[in-house]
């Protein structure tokens, strides 16, 4: 072999964890074991070592849209469903709260009652922040084990961050983080293509135009952060149930299995695309990672 193939190729590198979801017709698939998951890294079918339902701690990341749009009934929704997460969480989890307008208010503790209080006192100013807040989660990953699973609430689009969404989209797909998010209206410029045509614009093609424009199509972030990291999204009417959807994602997420292998006979270096699936089920987990 030469030596540029052995820089290329190893036979096994560190282990590899995905939260995976598998769900078939609406609901999530019980009693998998690692024979019913093939996986697939750079292409190359892997071996899985480990199947398991979770029970690791949990840390729960609050991103909650708290700009001037929300104002009224939905911050009072936003904050019920953001308190009935928090009181579905067991001992052993954390919470962060991220509140953000065009500022963000950031705060992470084990006591559940300071998260709490800091939602009671939110109210609505400004402009949104919507990649400054997600990179923000990413950035500030607790140091203890457990699965992180970010709830993002926003009733809009990017209007005041800092940061290039793709920039922010490049940083989760290289954590482990998983992206649920619920979302509450749409006045971006896909929208109003659906409205004018009277045909609605289909997902593909909402990645598409971000990819390509994502300034100009910034509703386009939120699904492509979820997509990107393999976790859910909830479209929730202006007065719909925020609070059903919060503990929806929630329980989700408590469902999700956890694979883990160790790469054999892939890149040692550079993004690794995988690819998770399972026959008969529709599956969800982040798109790759990176050595």
């Amino acid at each position: 072999m030469s030596s540029t193939a052995q820089q290329r190729f190893q036979s096994r590198i560190d282990a590899v964890r995905v939260d995976v979801s598998v769900v078939r017709n609406g609901r999530p698939v019980p009693a998998l074991t690692a024979a019913d998951f093939e996986v697939r890294d750079s292409g190359i079918l892997q071996r899985v070592d480990v199947v398991s339902v979770e029970e690791s701690p949990v840390n729960l990341d609050l991103i909650l849209d708290a700009s001037f749009s929300t104002r009224g009934e939905l911050l009072q929704d936003l904050k019920q469903a953001a308190k009935a997460a928090l009181a579905s969480l067991r001992e052993q989890d954390t919470a962060m709260l991220i509140a953000f307008s065009h500022t963000l208010r950031r705060q992470s503790t084990r006591d559940l009652a300071d998260v709490n209080a800091t939602i009671d006192h939110l109210m609505p100013a400004g402009a949104t922040a919507l990649a400054d807040a997600a990179f923000s989660a990413i950035a500030t990953q607790p140091s203890q084990e457990g699965r992180t699973l970010a709830i993002l609430f926003t009733d809009g689009f990017d209007t005041a961050s800092w940061l290039s969404p793709m920039a922010v989209i490049e940083q989760a797909r290289r954590s482990e983080i998983v992206f649920n998010a619920a979302v509450s209206g749409g006045s971006g410029v896909a929208d109003e293509i659906s409205r004018v045509t009277g045909h609605p614009v289909l997902p593909a093609a909402r990645r598409r135009w971000f990819l390509s424009e994502p300034e100009l199509f910034r509703e386009g972030f939120v699904p492509m952060l979820v997509e990107e990291t393999g976790g859910e999204l909830i479209n929730v009417p202006r007065r719909g149930d925020l609070r059903s959807a919060f503990l929806q994602l929630m329980s989700q997420f408590r469902s999700r299995y956890t694979v883990v292998y160790s790469p054999e006979n892939v890149p040692s270096t550079g993004w690794h695309p995988i690819d998770v699936r399972v026959k008969g089920a529709l599956v969800r987990a982040r798109r790759g990672y990176a050595r």
